[in-house]
């Protein structure tokens, strides 16, 4: 959550005590949970103590004004948070996926699936379940499932 805001997570803890319509559901081990008019909330009081300069008293007299909340729920600025979060959660994938190990091309699956059938004796869809056993083993984080699977299917009937 502080990654998605931009903030560290002693200031969420802070402003929790500080703003009371900030008030995320906790669970075991006080892990909290947020919803999203709660995110905006705080994306919203971002806003307001870093780029606006308000202080924490005046951005409280702020939120708790009718006008002012009525235009940041409105539908217009929902749809914008909404696409800043999509664009936010596009960017972490990218940076997950930096950490994944590279996959497999089809034919490299090949050639491994060719190995282990030579090695288990497969000669039959009945020996599917033992190939991809052994393949699941060798190939977890390398390659996908589906193509692990259509790749043994495709050399077993053939």
């Amino acid at each position: 959550m502080s990654n998605l805001c931009d903030l560290k997570p002693h200031v969420l803890r802070y402003w929790e005590q500080e703003f009371s319509q900030l008030q995320p559901v906790t669970r075991r081990g006080n892990r909290r949970y947020y919803q999203q008019e709660e995110i905006l909330l705080i994306r919203r009081i971002r806003q307001l103590l870093y780029f606006e300069g308000f202080t924490i008293q005046g951005a409280k007299s702020k939120l708790s004004d009718r006008k002012f909340i009525k235009e940041i729920t409105s539908q217009v600025e929902v749809e914008k948070a909404q696409g800043e979060l999509l664009l936010s959660e596009e960017a972490q994938a990218k940076i997950i996926a930096r950490f994944l190990p590279e996959q497999l091309s089809e034919e490299e699956v090949g050639k491994f699936i060719e190995i282990i059938i030579a090695q288990t004796g497969a000669s039959s869809m009945k020996d599917m379940g033992k190939v991809m056993g052994m393949l699941s083993k060798q190939l977890a984080g390398k390659a996908d499932g589906k193509t692990i699977s259509t790749v043994v299917k495709q050399l077993l009937s053939a």
